[in-house]
């Protein structure tokens, strides 16, 4: 058991009380009220020589000017702080305002509300220095569950166009996809009772049918069930996964049109596949709490000693990936280790669902939790086959992403070579 293991964590709401400007949405959209609450929740890591700090944001992208706000608080709450011990990542809710600083076409920057979160934050950081460590010991579950996610490639045709069919932005219920449930559960030493969580599900944040409503979508819901369940409000973060190409199954709804859509291979109209209702929106996310749930139930030990928190860091140019972006320099590779057992990777990318067997196999640790979304994202992380193919994932996002270029052929063995990095 890993009794020399401290740890403490905080939360603060983050929730607007004022209409914002969307992000992922329109320039003018705003908001038009609040389903539930945003987050952000910061966890300390200490062992006998090392301090790591992960910070979890209810937001589409962590920006620059973020991340180097966060990173300069903890720096002066805490004392000089090394960059990899500092782990920033978004939670990719799709309903939350807009932090972005120069990728405008995603939704332009609220800046009445970043000057809103940045103080929130500062208190957060505040609060959190004179709170007491814990002794607490780790414990991981994992297990994979069906039907709840699917691809969202798909290859259709229009009609203005049929002989030459694309890859659409549309549900693909037989495309790739990883629905694998991990799950890591802190536990204080003395009552073994739970004091935090963190928890990976790969899936877009993106299914909820109001888009003019504020929320965390279904990682708020899971981190409110965690809560109600233990009556604590301890912190809880929702790890995104390699979630670039996935999204919630789609409904079952039938019509004749949809039917002949489905038999000439045709794009299908957005209300086929899209949550028209809360109603169906909440039976689906309410499937997601129940297999968390499920899959938490057996735990594994994680076994440490004093010398095994680690973290290590690698940054690579986007332009050995073939791309130049505005705003965004590196793709930046993160780990951290738990001793020989079990450690989380981060990339700053959207990647794709296929990474997962990459980070997987080319780690050493028996249980693992690998995601993107962390630091400033540069755009889609596709494939070297979904590069050929085309879609939304491979260069469609260019423009709303500011990028140039084009990927080179090889981005599989690029992604590899960085990672291996981590793992010298």
């Amino acid at each position: 058991m890993s009794t020399w293991l401290q740890y403490k964590s905080k939360k603060i709401d983050i929730t607007p009380s004022f209409p914002c400007r969307l992000t992922g949405m329109t320039l003018d959209q705003q908001s038009n009220g609040i389903y539930s609450k945003l987050e952000t929740n910061v966890m300390v890591f200490q062992s006998e020589s090392d301090v790591v700090f992960l910070v979890s944001i209810d937001t589409l992208f962590v920006s620059k000017e973020l991340k180097l706000s966060i990173s300069r608080n903890i720096n002066q709450y805490f004392g000089e702080t090394q960059e990899c011990d500092i782990i920033i990542i978004a939670s990719h809710t799709h309903y939350s305002p807009s932090l972005e600083e120069k990728r405008i076409k995603l939704g332009a920057k609220d800046e009445k509300y970043l000057d809103f979160l940045l103080v929130k934050i500062d208190d957060l950081l505040k609060d959190l220095k004179d709170q007491n460590f814990q002794t607490v010991h780790l414990s991981i579950a994992e297990g994979k569950t069906e039907k709840l996610t699917c691809s969202r490639r798909r290859k259709a045709r229009f009609i203005r166009d049929y002989f030459n069919a694309i890859i659409t932005l549309e549900p693909n219920p037989r495309g790739y996809k990883n629905e694998e449930f991990k799950v890591l559960n802190i536990l204080d030493v003395q009552t073994d009772s739970l004091v935090g969580v963190i928890w990976s599900f790969p899936c877009h944040p993106t299914n909820f049918p109001d888009r003019t409503l504020i929320t965390s979508e279904f990682p708020g819901e899971i981190r409110e069930s965690i809560r109600r369940k233990n009556e604590d409000e301890f912190g809880v973060i929702y790890l995104p996964g390699m979630a670039g190409d996935v999204r919630a199954y789609p409904p079952v709804r039938r019509s004749i049109n949809k039917t002949i859509r489905s038999l000439l291979n045709l794009s299908f109209r957005l209300s086929d596949y899209r949550f028209v209702s809360i109603a169906e929106y909440v039976n689906w996310s309410q499937k997601v709490v129940n297999s968390f749930w499920k899959v938490n139930k057996s735990h594994v030990e994680v076994t440490m000693n004093s010398s095994e928190l680690k973290t290590s860091i690698f940054k690579s140019s986007v332009s050995d990936l073939g791309l130049t972006v505005e705003g965004v320099s590196d793709v930046i590779y993160r780990k951290i280790s738990f001793g020989e057992q079990f450690a989380i990777y981060t990339i700053s990318a959207e990647p794709v669902s296929y990474y997962w067997e990459m980070f997987r196999s080319n780690s050493k640790e028996k249980f693992v939790i690998y995601t993107g979304y962390s630091d400033e994202v540069f755009g889609y992380l596709p494939t070297n086959s979904q590069k050929k193919e085309g879609g939304y994932e491979s260069i469609g996002f260019f423009d709303g992403f500011l990028v140039t270029g084009e990927f080179i052929d090889d981005i599989e063995q690029e992604i590899e070579y960085g990672l291996n990095k981590l793992t010298e």
